[in-house]
């Protein structure tokens, strides 16, 4: 009887009035449209730069939104020669060296790595634009890194279908539905037009980032990228 009464008294002890469930407050978002282009080494500095920033941030919900840029729209389709036509763009193939050795310095400390001597074709990004925009949101980051690792470090050509489709495939896309995507032409004027139009806007240097009402050009540095996101955010 002892026993019972105590397994009573307990049982009453441990009955408690339903609590409400407290649901966090919502984290605020803050909208980071960027134009850039993939073959472009200072866009590969500052998209790594808020990639680090996007994956550190946990108090504010950032959204990336990537924009077309095509820093050569005529470039033919099987791509030009590297060095030179980018010796015939800055005057002379003397000078490229020392413009590689600076873009390789200022990615070092955020450990983005070039390998300028692998690099053969500029190709046309076109396609490269296409797969990003076809590709689920939350593909975008991984895949732009797989494609940007492809040409500064591997020296593949961007410009190549199969090339595009492997890093895709490497990361989990179906195969055929990039294929279908890269060789749509729907698709390439729509990312030729998106192109065309941040010229009309006054884009003409990437990357460009727009975070809330501020713009800022060129590879930021993560403590930049950080402060405008979080200005943005109060």
């Amino acid at each position: 009887m002892r026993s019972s009464l105590l397994v009573l008294v307990l049982s009453l002890v441990s009955c408690t009035r339903s609590q409400p469930a407290v649901t966090a407050p919502p984290l605020p978002t803050v909208r980071v449209d960027v134009w850039h282009d993939t073959i472009c080494p200072w866009c590969r500095i500052g998209l790594h730069n808020l990639d680090t920033v996007v994956a550190e941030t946990k108090d504010v919900r950032v959204d990336v939104v990537h924009h077309a840029f095509l820093l050569d729209p005529e470039t033919p389709a099987e791509g030009r020669d590297f060095r030179a036509h980018l010796g015939a763009k800055f005057g002379g193939l003397d000078r490229l060296d020392a413009m590689f050795e600076r873009v390789s310095a200022a990615g070092a400390p955020y450990g983005v790595r070039f390998a300028w001597d692998k690099v053969r074709v500029s190709p046309d990004t076109t396609a490269s634009h296409v797969l990003l925009a076809w590709a689920p949101v939350e593909q975008r980051a991984g895949l732009l890194e797989a494609i940007h690792r492809a040409h500064f470090e591997d020296g593949q050509n961007l410009g190549d279908v199969e090339v595009l489709t492997g890093l895709a495939r490497a990361r989990g896309l179906d195969a055929d539905a990039v294929r279908v995507a890269l060789n749509d032409p729907a698709r390439r004027n729509a990312a030729r037009a998106e192109a065309a139009a941040a010229t009309t806007r006054g884009i003409t240097g990437v990357p460009h980032f727009v975070i809330g009402g501020q713009s800022l050009n060129g590879a930021q540095s993560p403590q930049a990228l950080a402060a405008a996101i979080r200005a943005s955010a109060k």
